[in-house]
């Protein structure tokens, strides 16, 4: 039991020191962000900046998308068959 007074005075110290500490802090230094019942001017202008951002990262991944093109593709050595064309390639091959 006196292990279970000392945590509860130790813990007790602690926040007393802690509210001493807060409460010597000026309160000009706090900025609490407020936010009352939003007008609907505030909603529509979140919703054009929500647009605006969506329309410029699709525009943005079309862009890239062009700049890479399409996938490039090694070409293969004479005599290098791939397994999934086998006989297109056979084929291609016997032609010349």
């Amino acid at each position: 039991m006196v292990a279970g007074c000392d945590f509860m005075r130790d813990e007790l110290e602690r926040v007393q020191a802690e509210l001493e500490r807060v409460q010597s802090v000026p309160s000009s230094s706090f900025v609490a962000p407020t936010l009352l019942e939003p007008s609907l001017d505030c909603i529509r202008d979140l919703e054009r900046l929500v647009d605006r951002y969506r329309s410029e990262r699709s525009q943005s991944r079309a862009s890239t998308q062009m700049v890479r093109g399409p996938r490039q593709v090694r070409p293969r050595l004479e005599g290098e068959v791939s397994s999934c064309t086998t006989g297109v390639e056979e084929d291609s091959v016997s032609n010349k």
